[in-house]
């Protein structure tokens, strides 16, 4: 999108730096070490114009965190006094008019004594302590579920996978099975007998879409099941995420049921190696977004 207005984070560059460093600050880099990387990650923005919006919104959030370092106070400055800062701005007089306000105002703000260093909270990676092959039962409460006849049964979670989510938590990778009552099964053939819930299909396109950014053990196993995903025109996905990113956010209905390695896999499953693309749910909203795919692909094939 680019910019979409003259202020400092009327801008994509400049909210991304923003949030970076913030971000950085808040996996407990120091100062120095927040400034260095950021600068190490987005050094392509400075070879080009993107370097106006970059070290403007560096410079800003900087004082006010009271970190501003006298490097990006200078070349802030000099963006300022310079005019480059304005250059985008110069066929339109009344965005000009504004964003060159916003500027002075940038800059008395930067030659101004900066606050003392803001103290950051540091986030602590949490690890919800789900193991693969580790089965819960949630029991289904929605408005949802009660308007599909699904009320009061139990969604089988079954872990399959971890994954960790920017160096902030664990977050599993499972699929899930459905009670036909409201009943927990109780042994590990009474949840071999449950039906998947089908998340989405993979067809034989999908398979090679952006080939430069996969892996190479999911661009080998692509061309393993090739044959397979052509003999059926498509292959199902079952596994997704679960954000667990913090105790209080995992409810406390769940139940643990054990740790079962003998559940019997779905056939002709297609795996999603490469984790960051695999879909994912909230807990607020587990129930409405898997029964869909549930009402969609599984009473509906």
């Amino acid at each position: 999108m680019g910019a979409w207005g003259p202020g400092i984070y009327q801008d994509d560059v400049a909210l991304d730096v923003k949030d970076e460093y913030i971000e950085l600050l808040r996996k407990g880099k120091t100062t120095e070490e927040a400034f260095k990387e950021l600068i190490e990650n987005n050094a392509d923005y400075l070879e080009d114009e993107d370097a106006v919006p970059m070290l403007l919104a560096l410079a800003d959030t900087q004082w006010k965190y009271g970190r501003l370092n006298d490097m990006v106070k200078s070349d802030a400055l000099n963006i300022i006094n310079s005019g480059a800062g304005l250059v985008a701005w110069k066929y339109d007089k009344k965005l000009l008019k504004r964003r060159t306000e916003i500027l002075e105002k940038l800059k008395e703000k930067l030659e101004s004594p900066q606050p003392e260093e803001k103290k950051v909270s540091v986030r602590k990676f949490f690890d919800c302590g789900w193991k693969k092959n580790d089965v819960f039962a949630y029991q289904l409460k929605s408005e949802y579920a009660k308007k599909y006849g699904l009320y009061d049964r139990w969604l089988i979670l079954i872990v399959d996978d971890l994954k960790v989510w920017e160096d902030h938590y664990v977050m599993p990778i499972v699929r899930a099975k459905i009670t036909n009552n409201d009943e927990i099964p109780k042994t590990e053939d009474e949840i071999n007998r449950l039906e998947y819930i089908l998340i989405r299909y993979e067809n034989y396109e999908g398979m090679f879409i952006f080939p430069k950014i996969r892996s190479k053990k999911q661009i080998e196993y692509n061309k393993t099941m090739r044959d397979k995903i052509l003999e059926l025109g498509k292959l199902p996905i079952y596994r997704f995420t679960i954000d667990n990113s913090s105790k209080r956010i995992i409810p406390k209905t769940l139940k643990y049921l054990g740790n079962y390695k003998k559940i019997r896999l779905p056939e002709n499953e297609y795996i999603e190696f490469d984790k960051t693309g695999i879909w994912g749910v909230l807990w607020s909203t587990l129930e409405e977004l898997i029964l869909e795919r549930y009402i969609e692909y599984n009473i509906g094939k």
